[in-house]
This record gives structure tokens, sequence and C-alpha cells, in this order.
């Protein structure tokens, strides 16, 4: 990048790679008798929306988290200050034995930041997914200092954030489809998904959104469903420096 007085500023050629990512139709429903929904004090086609809604919320985030997991990038904890990183497509070769502390999210925070470059989600920070173990074994740390305390209630940004350590934010999901806290030697560790900026990908070519069936055998059968078109793949699918986003901590 260094110029000389006559010379001219060196120009490269811009390079584009791409990768295809496949999308799915996605979709539950319940049917309902008109019937029922005479007789009932309430009405059954509020009841089957709202659980409809909470169902498509449950089904989205496992395919959300199903993408986030097939990085290339492992860890999986060994010992109180230490653990094995595997790079090889997507698989993990080492048994965990301990579950996470903060010398493991030292380690992770250094990886991401040194081995693969990766910029920080936001704010200078990187994040971090968490399942209630998972998290537990990081609070009962004795080098957990302390909670972050929000100043202003709008200063928490995602649901389920509950502090931060090593420029890491950690959010907590309690879904179990998501992220398991049953892996490793003995049940030891409860998984955790950290990465930086751009991991994660959407494709979507129908919205997820509630329909209504046309009511059948002369409106006495009814039915609501929700349905939608998309997918959800890792930016970057390599593990190499300057691409890779996502390490995923779990065990074999």
């Amino acid at each position: 990048a260094l110029l000389t007085r006559t010379g001219k500023i060196p120009i490269d050629t811009l390079a584009i790679s791409t990768r295809a990512i496949t999308v799915s139709e996605y979709g539950r429903g319940l049917e309902f008798s008109e019937e029922s929904k005479l007789l009932s004090k309430f009405d059954p086609e509020d009841m089957i929306q709202n659980r409809l809604k909470v169902q498509m919320s449950l089904v989205i985030d496992t395919v959300i988290f199903t993408a986030f997991k097939a990085c290339q990038i492992r860890y999986a904890p060994q010992s109180e200050i230490g653990g094995t990183f595997t790079t090889d497509a997507g698989s993990t070769s080492a048994v965990a034995s301990n579950n996470v502390r903060v010398a493991h999210v030292k380690i992770i925070r250094d990886y991401l930041d040194e081995t693969i470059h990766a910029p920080t989600y936001e704010n200078d920070t990187y994040m971090c997914l968490s399942s209630v173990k998972g998290l537990r074994g990081i609070k009962d740390d004795p080098e957990w200092m302390g909670w972050r305390l929000y100043i202003q209630p709008e200063q928490a940004f995602y649901k389920g954030e509950v502090g931060q350590i090593e420029d890491i934010r950690f959010v907590k999901t309690n879904h179990g489809n998501a992220l398991d806290s049953t892996v490793g030697t003995g049940n030891a560790l409860g998984e955790m998904l950290f990465f930086g900026q751009e991991p994660v990908v959407m494709c979507e070519v129908q919205t997820p959104e509630l329909r209504a069936a046309i009511a059948s055998d002369f409106g006495r059968q009814r039915a609501v469903a929700w349905y939608g078109i998309l997918a959800f793949g890792e930016t970057w699918n390599t593990s190499n420096d300057g691409e890779a986003r996502i390490i995923y901590c779990t065990s074999s």
C-alpha cells in the first residue's frame, strides 16, 4: 500500500464466490369442527392460532440452530482449564469431560480473535448462545465476578441476555432441540455457540404465516396451519482464517 510520488495506486481484482443453500417447505396444522366452535365458551380458533405461533417459532429456532451447529470448528472442554479444537468438516472427534468455565471462554475468545480473526458481532463484542447447563458452569465459576448490570432496561438488547465476560455477551436458551444439556462424559457439558459477525444467512421464499383452510363438509370441518418456505445456512462454511465465524462447544 506504500505509494511513490509518481506511481499509481495498485488495483486488485474483485473475486466473488457463491454457495448453494437449498430451501425447504415447513408447516403444521390442526383441525377442529364447527360444532366445537359453536359450543365452546372460548373461540378454539384463537387458542389454536396462538399455539401454532409458538410451534412455528420453536421449529424455526431448531432450523436456525441446525445451521449454526453445522459449523466446521468445534471445541470440547476436557479439563477445568483446557480442551480440544477440531476443524474436520463439521464433526467432533473429542469427548468433553467438563462443563464450560471461564478459562474455556478465554480460550474460545482468543481463538475467535487471533486464530480465525472473526469480526466482532456488535460493539466490539462477540456473542454466545448457551444452554441452561452450559451457562450454569460459568455462573458457578469463582472467576465469574458478577453479572453485567444494565443501567437502562433498553440496553438489554436480546431476550435472555444475562451478562458479559471476555468481550462475549451471553444469551440463554432453554430450547432442548436447539442446544443439548446432556453431552460429554457423564452428561457433563451443556452446549454453547460462540460467534462473530454474519454467522448465518437466511434464504426466504415464503415468509412463515398462519393460513386458514377452506371449510369442508359444508363448513362443518375447519383447519388452521402455519406454512413457510425457507432455509438457513452458515455464511462461510469453512474453518479458514478470515472466513469462519462460529465455534460450537460440544462433544463427540
